[in-house]
C-alpha cells in the first residue's frame, strides 16, 4: 500500500468545506450559550458570536464552491495531509455543548469574551496550517477565510480591552465586526 493510500487527499475545496462545518458547529455552540447564561449581556453577545459564525460559514462556503468552480481532476493538484492535520481536521476547536451546559450558568462576561478569542485563536491556527499544505495556486482561497478568522479575533480583543478598563461593555456590538 503506497503512502498515498493510507491517508486522506484532500483539495481546498474539501479542506473549505470541513471549515465550514466547524463554523457551523460554533453556531450551535455559541445558541446554547445564548439560552443557558445567566448574564443578559453574555446572552446578547453569545447570539451575536452565533450571528458572525453564520456570516463565517456563509463566506468560506462561497470560497469553497470558488474553489470548486477552478478544480479539475486533471489540472489540480492534490496534496496529501500530514497525520498532524489529519487530527487537527478531526479535532474540535469549540468545547462540547454538554461542557458548556455545566459552565454556562456560572460564566462572566470576560470568561465569555475569553473563550470567544480562544476559539476564533484555534480556528486561525487550524486554517493557517492547513493553508500551508494546499496547492500554491489554491492558496489564496484559504488565504483569505485565514484573513477573517484574524480580524474576528483581533476584534474580540479589543472587547475584552474594553472590559479591562472597568468600562461598562457595549451594548451595541456594531464596532465589532462579524465579517
Amino acid at each position: 500500500m503506497s503512502g498515498l493510500e493510507k491517508k486522506s487527499v484532500m483539495n481546498a475545496s474539501r479542506v473549505l468545506r470541513r471549515l465550514v462545518e466547524i463554523e457551523e458547529e460554533g453556531m450551535t455552540f455559541y445558541e446554547e450559550m445564548s439560552k443557558l447564561a445567566t448574564s443578559p449581556w453574555t446572552r446578547k453577545f453569545a447570539k451575536w458570536l452565533c450571528d458572525a459564525e453564520e456570516a463565517h460559514r456563509k463566506y468560506f462556503l462561497r470560497m469553497a464552491e470558488r474553489a470548486e468552480a477552478n478544480e479539475t481532476r486533471e489540472d489540480t493538484p492534490l496534496f496529501e495531509l500530514a497525520d498532524e492535520v489529519l487530527a487537527l481536521l478531526s479535532a474540535r476547536v469549540l468545547p462540547s455543548v454538554d461542557q458548556l451546559r455545566i459552565e454556562a450558568p456560572y460564566t462572566t462576561d470576560t470568561e465569555a469574551v475569553r473563550l470567544a478569542i480562544q476559539v476564533e485563536d484555534r480556528a486561525f491556527r487550524l486554517m493557517a496550517r492547513l493553508t500551508t499544505v494546499v496547492a500554491r495556486e489554491q492558496r489564496g482561497y484559504m488565504e483569505r477565510v485565514v484573513q477573517e478568522e484574524l480580524d474576528h479575533k483581533t476584534k474580540l480583543e479589543e472587547l475584552l480591552g474594553i472590559l479591562h478598563t472597568g468600562r461598562p461593555m457595549p451594548d451595541d456590538l456594531g464596532g465589532v465586526q462579524t465579517g
